[in-house]
């Protein structure tokens, strides 16, 4: 089986969170593909079993602007002959009270 983890980080948390999630999969024997979602091409995602999505948010629950062409383009993708398991990874502040996570 084949994962990918993408990250969106600017502190690094997401990122640490991302390498604790691969760690998980390779622990299962699965082939693990790390990567910044910016630097990542959407329809590279078909080659996969599981995508997994590490990220921030601003106030609000607001993508981070680098990363909303991905989301779009990943939202163009046709999965109907090979289903994807599909994750969302977010690091949460419980400062945002209402969005926190």
């Amino acid at each position: 089986m084949k994962a990918i983890i993408l990250y969106a980080s600017i502190t690094g948390n997401a990122k640490g969170m991302a390498r604790i999630e691969q760690q998980f999969f390779e622990h299962y024997g699965w082939d693990v593909t790390l990567g910044e979602m910016i630097q990542t091409d959407p329809t590279t995602i078909k080659h996969y079993d599981v995508l997994v999505l590490a990220t921030y948010t601003w106030t609000g629950g607001v993508i981070p602007e680098e990363t909303e062409d991905f989301y779009e383009d990943l939202s163009k993708l046709d999965f109907s002959a090979k289903p994807l398991v599909f994750g969302v990874l977010g690091t949460g502040d419980p400062y945002y009270g209402k969005d926190y996570n």
